[in-house]
């Protein structure tokens, strides 16, 4: 199956994050609680931001 765009969802400074199939498979089968509304509402109010150097 192809890797397939699920949705875009814009987080904290407005950057929009594309979560693709594979992506969230990859999480899901790693973490069993995770679920599409869970990562959709952590990226858009996480509870920390940490800037990358």
């Amino acid at each position: 199956m192809a890797n397939v765009l699920k949705e875009k969802v814009s987080s904290v400074g407005g950057l929009e994050i594309e979560i693709r199939t594979d992506d969230l498979q990859h999480a899901m089968d790693g973490h069993p609680e995770v679920t599409i509304d869970k990562v959709r509402s952590t990226l858009k109010d996480p509870s920390k931001v940490i800037q990358s150097k």
